[in-house]
C-alpha cells in the first residue's frame, strides 16, 4: 500500500517564468540588451533594467527552466567560437534591503548564493546591480532574496508566485524492506505541471 500524507511538507511556491537575455550575437542589441560596448580589453553588455514582478499579472513565457545555451551566431563550433562578455544586470528597487541580500539565480550562477552573483545597491540609480563574466549564448535567470541567517532563497519576494507557472517535477518513490537498513528507489517519474 502506498500512503501519501505529506501535503503540508510538499507545499511550495509555483514561482514565475524565468527572465531571459540573448547574447548569441555581440554585433547587435536583442530584446533584453540595451547596449553593447566593444573595447580593446573586452566586450561589455548592459541589460535593460529589470522591474520587480511581485505584483505583476502572470504571462506565459516559454523559458528553458533557468538553464542556458552557449552559442555564437557567427560561428559553427560554440565551444570554440563563442566569446566572453561582461554582462551588467540592474534591478530597479526604491530602497536598500536591510535584512538580507538579492542574488542572480539560475544555471548561470550554478544555482548558488555567492559574492559573485550577489547584487549591490546603487543609491544613484535606485537599483541593485551586478556584473557576471559570461560566454555568448542564451540565458535564463531570476532574482532571489536570501534572508540573513538562512540558506534557502525566496524567489516569490521579487518574482511573484503563480500557480500557472510551468515547472518540471520529479516524483521519486522509495521503499525500505523491514530487514534492510537503507531505502531502495523503486519508481521515478518526471512531468511538467502544465502538460
Amino acid at each position: 500500500m502506498l500512503e501519501y500524507n505529506y501535503d503540508e511538507e510538499n507545499t511550495f511556491n509555483g514561482s514565475n517564468e524565468f527572465r531571459r537575455f540573448d547574447i548569441r550575437s555581440l554585433k547587435y542589441e536583442t530584446e533584453s540588451v540595451e547596449r553593447i560596448d566593444h573595447f580593446d580589453t573586452g566586450t561589455n553588455v548592459l541589460l535593460f533594467p529589470d522591474k520587480v514582478r511581485y505584483f505583476s499579472r502572470y504571462t506565459t513565457d516559454y523559458d528553458i527552466d533557468g538553464k542556458f545555451e552557449i552559442k555564437n551566431y557567427s560561428g559553427s563550433h560554440p565551444e570554440r567560437d563563442a566569446d566572453y562578455a561582461t554582462v551588467r544586470f540592474r534591478l530597479e528597487y526604491k530602497d536598500e534591503v536591510k535584512d538580507g541580500n538579492i542574488y542572480i539565480f539560475g544555471a548561470l550562477t550554478d544555482w548558488g548564493f555567492t559574492s559573485q552573483n550577489m547584487l549591490r545597491y546603487d543609491e544613484d540609480l535606485k537599483a541593485y546591480t551586478a556584473t557576471l563574466f559570461l560566454k555568448q549564448g542564451y540565458y535564463n535567470y531570476m532574482y532571489v532574496f536570501l534572508k540573513d541567517g538562512t540558506s534557502f532563497g525566496d524567489e516569490s519576494w521579487l518574482e511573484g508566485n503563480h500557480y500557472e507557472t510551468e515547472n518540471n517535477y520529479w516524483i521519486l518513490v522509495y521503499h525500505r524492506p523491514q530487514t534492510e537498513r537503507y531505502d531502495k528507489l523503486v519508481a521515478c517519474r518526471k512531468f511538467a505541471s502544465n502538460r
